[in-house]
């Protein structure tokens, strides 16, 4: 039953963060820095915590993982800021597909890092969603990148060192871990922020995707509260998927057939992992 319901958030965050990056990429980017913009997501995140904060007095607040903390709001800025750059400069399912290839370092990471058993099913999914992303990626990386490509899996890496984490600090009051690793983000955007000329409607769509970055943050914490990296990881491809609904409905995004190709295989990489652990997810062992 816990795998369940953390399937259930994981699945939330999967749709949230895929409704914030649609709405990043056609009213926020062109507009504001993208050092910028996770700063705005990290005080505008910390600002909607507060009122959770005050029943928490009582809580023990001293954590013995503080520079795990630190460490994921440092890679919280990475992540961020190099997802936002390529945002600006390839099309939006590219730089989706690249995200959701982490589950690749996530199975390398968990295994070495969490001790966390790695089955066949889980290895023959993750290699059959990295021809997926390879499929739906190559084209355009070849025309688009070729000076900068190799920064392109610091975007994965950091995102799964970011996963990685999450499940380290899972014992650990989630308010206060949230609070924690916005503050960590804050400051260090603080200290690399570039000022620029605002107007209203623009701080109103900041705080909409900071409001979207928060509940996201809140719901991957949710999930792995509930279940191991492993069992998760393989379904964030949901993210591509519902990013391809969204930005060619709404905004009439063009959709090549390598990537419909490419995310039809991370679709069905999904599917398998699930069909693996299909006996654990009924028994929440």
């Amino acid at each position: 039953m816990n795998r369940i319901l953390g399937f259930y958030y994981f699945l939330l965050a999967c749709f949230v963060s895929a409704a914030q990056t649609v709405f990043i990429r056609y009213y926020i980017l062109d507009k504001v820095e993208s050092i910028n913009l996770h700063f705005y997501h990290c005080l505008f995140g910390s600002v909607l915590l507060l009122p959770f904060l005050g029943p928490l007095k009582n809580v023990r607040w001293r954590s013995n993982q503080i520079g795990l903390h630190c460490f994921r709001g440092l890679m919280g800025v990475l992540s961020g800021v190099l997802f936002y750059y390529f945002l600006m400069n390839l099309h939006i399912i590219t730089v989706t597909i690249i995200v959701c290839s982490s589950p690749l370092f996530v199975v390398v990471f968990s295994r070495i890092w969490l001790k966390e058993r790695i089955s066949t099913g889980l290895v023959l999914s993750l290699l059959l969603g990295f021809l997926g992303v390879y499929v739906a990626v190559a084209p355009e990386i070849k025309v688009d990148v070729s000076t900068f490509s190799f920064l392109v899996f610091f975007i994965p890496i950091s995102w799964a060192l970011l996963i990685m984490t999450a499940r380290k600090i899972k014992d650990e009051n989630h308010v206060i871990a949230m609070f924690i690793y916005q503050i960590s983000g804050l400051i260090i955007t603080a200290l690399l922020y570039k000022q620029e000329s605002l107007g209203n409607l623009i701080y109103a769509t900041l705080i909409i995707s900071a409001l979207s970055a928060f509940l996201i943050q809140w719901f991957f914490i949710k999930a792995h509260q509930y279940c191991g990296a492993n069992f998760l990881a393989p379904f964030g491809y949901l993210r591509i998927i519902f990013t391809i609904i969204l930005s060619s409905y709404f905004f009439s995004e063009e959709i090549s057939y390598s990537m419909i190709l490419g995310a039809t295989l991370v679709a069905v990489s999904g599917g398998v992992m699930f069909l693996s652990r299909k006996e654990e997810l009924v028994s929440g062992e």
